[in-house]
């Protein structure tokens, strides 16, 4: 059974979400303040797992490993590159991001099993190069990241962006999914394949 509490907080209003399946807790992504909400719910942590490195999805990584000593998934280690910190610092005031570490990386084909169920793993870059999905079998869930929104898609403006490659990946991909599977994106409402099929502007079937 999956359960799925939201947070959704810092400077770009980015979700993470704590998933409830079977025995287990297993957070997505780490935006800014999450640690203070998973402490005020009673929440425990048994796994990471980030869909990317963007700031505003890891600022609260490292508190996350320090308070929970959990593993953390990810399909490659943090960089300047990856987590903004290096775009920021050309722009002004730099921003940083506290070091956490990968335990684990994801890589798309290969099995990933939390809490007895499956995960598949997709990487779809194109908003950032380390940019994977999560879906854990049997739950008709899936985790997006900063990939696809409701009517929209992640930038791909960024260091590492590619808007070619995204929607390649997207309608390669995640469109070829059953339609009522639902979206959990890094930003915004959930969605479904099918709606976005049928409407997204961005990305058409």
């Amino acid at each position: 059974m999956l359960d799925i509490a939201t947070y959704t907080g810092g400077i770009a209003e980015t979700n993470g979400y704590l998933c409830h399946l079977n025995d287990a807790q297993i957070l997505i992504d780490a935006p800014d303040g999450i640690v203070d909400w998973l402490r005020a719910r009673g929440a425990s942590v048994d796994a990471l797992l980030l869909t990317h490195a963007h700031f505003d999805h890891v600022l609260d990584a490292a508190a996350v490993q320090e308070g929970w000593k959990c593993p953390t998934y990810a399909f490659t280690d943090p960089t300047p590159e990856l987590t903004l910190e290096a775009m920021l610092a050309s722009a002004g005031p730099s921003l940083q991001v506290r070091p956490y570490s990968v335990d684990h990386h994801v890589v798309e084909g290969e099995p990933l099993t939390l809490a007895g169920t499956a995960f598949d793993v997709l990487h779809i870059p194109g908003h950032s190069p380390d940019s994977v999905t999560f879906a854990p079998e049997g739950t008709g869930v899936l985790f997006g990241g900063d990939v696809l929104f409701q009517m929209g898609i992640g930038r791909d403006d960024l260091p590492g962006g590619d808007g070619a490659l995204l929607r390649r990946g997207i309608r390669e991909k995640l469109y070829e999914l059953d339609d009522d599977l639902q979206i959990y994106p890094g930003h915004g409402a959930p969605t479904t394949i099918g709606a976005e099929k049928r409407s997204n502007p961005f990305v058409r079937a």
